[in-house]
């Protein structure tokens, strides 16, 4: 029987992934430093260049592309668990707000520090993995009859933005287990009267 996993049986390299991204969420890049990651896996600096030859930049790149991927695999899992476009945009907000922390904000510092080739292939994979499915499920929506026809880059956005800041509003409101619903609902009807 294989032995549980431990943080002393996870591979200095998975080690430095999880430090490193604890540290973005809580200081930003510029929060983060490789001795600080270092020092809190327990080696020397210099053994992290054996993990990340080019330093901080393949390791925050790495980052990002393993947040985009569970975001990805958090959204397609949200928006299977519903027939409905609006239960999947639900879904979707739930599921973001269970998670730790914004991704978009820690995507957005990081790439600001990248070179523009990095930050050209994470824009191309935010796009494909996080934008195209709200906006599927938006023009699905639209097919249906379930939403009228609209500005679908608008409101993929709009519910994108919403969905990147939801955890922040969680503390501040009398009934948090159902704002993501009622932000989904909020956007899908408008401000009609």
């Amino acid at each position: 029987m294989p032995k549980p996993q431990t943080i002393q049986s996870i591979s200095t390299r998975d080690q430095a992934l999880e430090v490193t991204e604890a540290l973005l969420h809580q200081h930003g890049y510029l929060g983060v430093s490789l001795e600080v990651v270092a020092q809190r896996i327990g080696i020397k600096k210099a053994s992290l260049y054996h993990h990340f030859p080019n330093g901080k930049e393949e390791l925050m790149l790495e980052i990002a592309h393993r947040i985009l991927k569970r975001d990805e695999a958090g959204f397609n899992y949200a928006i299977a668990s519903s027939p409905t476009a609006t239960g999947k945009l639900r879904a979707v907000a739930r599921w973001m707000a269970n998670t730790s922390g914004s991704t978009a904000n820690v995507l957005y510092d990081s790439m600001r520090f990248m070179p523009e080739a990095h930050q050209t292939d994470l824009t191309q994979s935010f796009f494909a993995k996080l934008y195209a499915p709200i906006q599927a499920v938006i023009t699905e929506g639209i097919s249906s009859g379930e939403f009228r026809d609209h500005d679908v880059e608008l409101s993929t956005w709009s519910v994108l933005a919403v969905l990147a800041e939801i955890h922040k509003m969680l503390p501040y409101t009398k009934e948090p287990l159902s704002l993501p619903e009622r932000l989904i609902d909020f956007l899908i009807r408008g401000l009609h009267a």
